[in-house]
């Protein structure tokens, strides 16, 4: 939106990128809190809606890989996430949802 600032006037294509680069950053997180080694880093690619679909999907299914395996025991797991301190796994991925959906309602608003 034009009277946007900040996120609120990211065009939809930094939307997706942000979206899928932060739902990687909390896994990448979980992973570690959970004793598991650092996952690398995707590369990213938003340049078209099939692009970015297919990137959504592909970073999609290494998230869901991987947090498929937290259990109710690694809840209370922490890990540093730097300037915002400490969070557990149960936070980061209360953190995770509502952080998409407002993404997810961003992209709703700009497409009509």
């Amino acid at each position: 939106p034009a009277s946007g600032e900040g996120e609120d006037s990211w065009a939809p294509k930094k939307v997706v990128e942000h979206l899928i680069g932060s739902d990687w950053y909390f896994t990448n997180a979980i992973s570690q809190a959970c004793g598991a080694p650092a996952l690398e880093r995707p590369a990213i690619d938003a340049a078209t809606p099939a692009a970015a679909a297919a990137t959504a999907s592909r970073v999609g299914a290494t998230c869901d890989n991987v947090l498929r395996h937290v259990s109710d025991g690694d809840l209370a797991k922490t890990f540093e996430l730097g300037s915002s301190g400490s969070k557990s796994v149960e936070e980061m991925l209360t953190i995770m949802d509502s952080h998409a959906k407002d993404h997810i309602n961003q992209l709703r608003t700009a497409s009509t």
